[in-house]
């Protein structure tokens, strides 16, 4: 909690503001989906970030990895990208 120094020197404590209501969010496949994809990038982002990989990286270096003979082609079908997103810069 926070306080407020008042003019004699004491602490007041702020009033916190009430939590909101979110049971119209919760009952929504898309609000929990939304929520579930935050999550999932944070673990990502977690054990990936010292490696400096996006996740469409990752996900080209595990099909490469998996599929000798694959090409930008099929890379860019799998991944949904289309082929000149998937150039090397």
């Amino acid at each position: 909690m926070t306080a407020t120094r008042l003019a004699d020197d004491t602490l007041e404590p702020k009033a916190r503001p009430a939590a909101l209501d979110q049971t119209r969010l919760t009952h929504l496949v898309g609000y929990a989906a939304t929520r579930a994809s935050v999550e999932l990038k944070k673990s990502f982002t977690k054990h990936m970030g010292p490696l400096e990989l996006k996740a469409v990286e990752f996900s080209i270096l595990v099909l490469v990895a998996s599929n000798e003979q694959v090409n930008q082609k099929q890379l860019g079908q799998a991944l949904d990208v289309s082929p000149p997103n998937l150039a090397v810069t």
